[in-house]
């Protein structure tokens, strides 16, 4: 996992093929009049799901992961509060993952909780079970999903 401020994005481009261009999306589009959902940037190998929904509390909120897709995810309005736990870490499934909905679920708790604001981006690579929208209040997030398998 890195966490780190838009700002200092180019310094981790060169860890992956999709990272440059996933990078210059978030700094230059307009999501105030993006659709929610995904919007296609690069076919399958780039695209972002922009979300406009209110943070669930950690209580709602399960670990996450994923296989083909690392996720950068970005707030552009209000804060988010997202729990991490190493995927190594987690010893109990709650939903197989789905590869059509690229997504499984695990019934481990988070091991940590950190807030994500404006302008502030945190790369999960497959590895790094999280659990998003922990929070509590709204806000306009863009998830940019980088295919793991670039071609």
């Amino acid at each position: 996992m890195i966490l780190d401020c838009l700002e200092n994005a180019d310094r981790y481009a060169a860890m992956h093929p999709g990272f440059a261009a996933a990078f210059q999306f978030l700094r230059t589009a307009d999501f105030s009049n993006m659709p929610q959902g995904r919007n296609e940037i690069d076919g399958d190998r780039l695209h972002v799901m922009v979300g406009r929904e209110p943070g669930q509390g950690r209580e709602k909120r399960k670990l996450e992961f994923h296989q083909q897709y690392i996720d950068i995810q970005c707030v552009i309005t209000g804060n988010d509060e997202i729990g991490w736990r190493s995927s190594a870490r987690c010893t109990g499934l709650d939903t197989p993952y789905d590869a059509k909905r690229e997504v499984g679920f695990y019934a481990d708790r988070p091991e940590s909780y950190f807030d994500l604001g404006p302008n502030e981006f945190v790369i999960f690579w497959p590895e790094d079970a999280h659990a998003p929208l922990s929070g509590r209040g709204d806000m306009l997030k863009a998830v940019v999903k980088v295919a793991v398998d670039w071609k």
